[in-house]
């Protein structure tokens, strides 16, 4: 059974792995695809999740820490350079980024390094969801539109 996270909780900052913008695409190469650019980073893995975030962005903006936080207006942040994470031109809320997060857990049967390794299935998961979204208002619009022309 899932337990659905306390809304009040999502605005309070607090950090997560991994980050679904990074993207290994060999042993020596890792991407970071937030937003609109794709940048070349060194990957560096801490290998637990802080229990706080830092306050100031990382000075190596080449460093991938693979680690998001929620800021206070409830949306994910990169825990390297603190811009918001962006997929496919929505800036991703922490509740949408929780709800993918519990989708890849029980995919892993909640191991925690399977879960931190494959940042691309939450990434996917992400798009899922947008494109779920997108895809109700646009029936929602359609719905409103034939009432009207009632």
């Amino acid at each position: 059974m899932r337990e659905e996270p306390n809304k009040g909780d999502l605005c309070k900052p607090q950090c997560y792995m991994p980050c679904p913008c990074l993207k290994h695409e060999s042993d020596q190469e890792t991407l970071c695809i937030n937003g609109e650019e794709v940048k070349d980073v060194q990957f560096v893995d801490l290998g637990f999740i802080p229990t706080c975030m830092f306050t100031d962005k990382v000075p190596d903006n080449s460093l991938c820490l693979n680690i998001v936080y929620s800021d206070e207006n409830g949306f994910i942040r990169c825990g390297t350079s603190k811009r918001r994470i962006k997929v496919r031109n929505n800036h991703i809320s922490t509740e949408d980024y929780l709800n993918a997060l519990t989708q890849v857990k029980e995919l892993y049967n909640g191991n925690s390094i399977k879960i931190n390794s494959c940042p691309e299935c939450l990434y996917k998961i992400i798009v899922s969801q947008l494109e779920l979204q997108e895809e109700q208002r646009t029936e929602e619009k359609e719905y409103v539109n034939a009432s009207s022309n009632c």
